[in-house]
């Protein structure tokens, strides 16, 4: 019974904020020491995918350390999303195959660092839309 009553006391503290009866503060320099550490992770490659029936994107990354590697999607049915993700990429190329349906690929990039593959689009945005039939690649480059 005691027990219990201090692992309910002891919730109630945490919930609190308070434990020892000092309070829990979030530090705004633990926030920019993550910040920093994420930063010093190297460039995130963020490729967003969306289409309809079927779609496929195989690339080949090379990072930072020399390493290769291959990260793929694929999207089936009307409305299909995916994505490729790489942290330390310093480039490659993505095969993209929108045979059977259109897709619309987007390069999330918050770092700047890389270049944006597709012609004819927005200052704010790095995205191409494929109508279905096409088959093509995108090379990507840091800026």
């Amino acid at each position: 019974m005691q027990k219990s009553l201090l692992s309910g006391a002891l919730r109630c503290a945490l919930g609190a904020g308070m434990i020892a009866g000092l309070p829990i503060v979030a530090s705004p320099l633990a926030s920019s020491s993550a910040q920093a550490a994420d930063e010093a992770q190297g460039a995130l490659l963020v490729v967003q995918l969306f289409g309809s029936r079927g779609w496929k994107v195989e690339c080949a990354l090379e990072k930072e350390s020399g390493k290769m590697i291959k990260p793929k999607a694929r999207g089936r049915g009307s409305n299909s999303s995916g994505s490729i993700i790489g942290r330390d990429v310093v480039g490659g190329t993505c095969e993209i195959d929108a045979s059977s349906g259109y897709l619309r690929v987007t390069i999330v990039d918050r770092t700047d660092a890389f270049r944006c593959p597709f012609e004819n689009t927005a200052a704010d945005a790095c995205e191409a839309t494929y109508p279905a039939g096409t088959t093509t690649s995108i090379q990507i480059s840091q800026s």
